[in-house]
């Protein structure tokens, strides 16, 4: 839910010295001093509507085609995730990209690259190969988490 605190909620991050990311709300991550602000497919075209986020830290957008990662530079976004490289339950319709694919989209682009989709900690050789910053995701990361 857009505009939701994460579990825990930002104030045990800040108690912890934390950082946090807020998604898809500019003002709630403003208000609770969030790190990043990661916009979704629906975020991002929200911004598009109604002008960017005005959020001072940094700004992601998750991007799945070369017309996303187009609109993510034009809204000054800092980095951005581009998935699924892989297979993945979380969205069993989406087509993977494959690790030359993945390359294929961010070659010449100055944002900073996660890969996401069907990767885990063993895939940051091959990510960093293929261009990426490195790789993002939950089960590849917390295998207990499959009911997310």
């Amino acid at each position: 839910m857009a505009g939701a605190a994460p579990r825990g909620g930002p104030p045990p991050c800040r108690a912890r010295g934390l950082r946090f990311w807020i998604r898809d709300d500019a003002g709630a991550a403003r208000r609770e001093g969030a790190f990043g602000l990661h916009l979704s497919g629906e975020g991002l075209t929200r911004a598009e509507r109604d002008g960017a986020p005005g959020f001072d830290g940094l700004l992601s957008v998750a991007c799945h085609d070369a017309a996303q990662i187009e609109r993510a530079m034009a809204l000054g976004a800092d980095m951005a995730t581009l998935s699924p490289v892989r297979a993945t339950p979380t969205h069993p319709e989406a087509a993977p990209l494959g690790w030359e694919g993945f390359a294929d989209l961010i070659a010449g682009n100055p944002l900073v690259f996660y890969a996401l989709g069907g990767v885990g900690p063993d895939d940051l050789t091959t990510a960093r190969a293929h261009g990426a910053y490195g790789v993002a995701g939950i089960r590849g990361f917390w295998p207990a988490c499959v009911d997310l």
